[in-house]
C-alpha cells in the first residue's frame, strides 16, 4: 500500500489554514475579512432635546475609553469591538474629568456613579459589509421612551442605508432588533461551505491515492 504524497498534505494544510483565516478573520482589528468591504456606521439619537437639564452620552468609544454627548441631528461612530451603550446623567452632576479620563477611572464611573443613569443596551457597530452589497454607510437611530434616576429607556426606530449614488433607504425597526444589511450576506455561507467542500473532497481524492 502507497503511502499519499507531501503535495496532497500540503494542500490540505493550506486549505485549512483558509478556512480557518474565513473563521478569524472578523475578529481581527485590522483585517477584513475576504469577499467584505469597509462601510462608516454610526448611531443617533433623536429627541434628546425633548429631556432637557440631561446629557445623553455614548460610552465607550474605543476599547479605552472615549465618550460622546449625543446631540440633535448627530450621528456618533464608535471602534467596531467597543461595544458602547448610551447612558444618562444630569448636566449639573456630570464629572467631565471622570469620564473624559481613558481606562478604570472612566470605566468605574459609568459602571458605579449613582449619576450616572444606564440603559443597559449595548451598540453593535457594523465595520464591514459582503462586497456584494450597495451599501455605503448605515445610521442607525435611536429614541428615549424614558429616564428616570435609575434607568434610561431607549429603543432602535429605524435604519438609514446609503447608497453609492447618494439614495438613502430608511427600514424600520423594532425593539430588540439589530440593523442587517440589504443582500450579499450569504456570502460568508457560500465561502465556508465552498472550503468544507473541497476538503471533503480532497481527502477523499487523498484515500484513493494511498490505496
Amino acid at each position: 500500500m502507497g503511502k499519499p504524497t507531501s503535495a496532497p498534505l500540503l494542500l490540505v494544510l493550506v486549505l485549512l489554514v483558509l478556512v480557518i483565516a474565513l473563521l478569524v478573520a472578523p475578529a481581527s482589528a485590522d483585517i477584513i475579512m475576504p469577499g467584505f468591504k469597509y462601510v462608516s456606521s454610526c448611531v443617533e439619537i433623536g429627541n434628546t432635546s425633548e429631556y432637557p437639564g440631561y446629557l445623553f452620552i455614548l460610552y465607550p468609544l474605543s476599547m479605552i475609553g472615549g465618550y460622546a454627548v449625543m446631540g440633535p441631528g448627530e450621528c456618533t461612530s464608535s471602534y467596531k469591538f467597543a461595544s458602547p451603550s448610551f447612558y444618562a446623567v444630569k448636566e449639573n452632576a456630570f464629572n467631565n474629568t471622570a469620564a473624559s479620563t481613558e481606562g478604570s477611572v472612566s470605566a468605574a464611573y459609568f459602571s458605579s456613579d449613582p449619576a450616572v443613569v444606564p440603559s443597559g443596551l449595548r451598540i453593535e457597530s457594523i465595520s464591514s459589509v459582503p462586497v456584494t452589497s450597495p451599501v455605503t454607510a448605515i445610521r442607525t437611530l435611536y429614541t428615549i421612551m424614558s429616564v428616570n434616576t435609575t434607568h434610561l429607556e431607549i429603543v432602535p426606530v429605524s435604519v438609514r442605508y446609503t447608497y453609492p449614488d447618494g439614495k438613502t433607504e430608511e427600514v424600520p425597526l423594532h425593539p430588540g432588533e439589530t440593523p442587517t444589511v440589504p443582500s450579499g450576506l450569504e456570502t460568508v455561507a457560500l465561502l465556508l461551505t465552498l472550503a468544507a467542500g473541497s476538503a471533503i473532497a480532497l481527502i477523499i481524492w487523498m484515500r484513493k491515492r494511498s490505496r
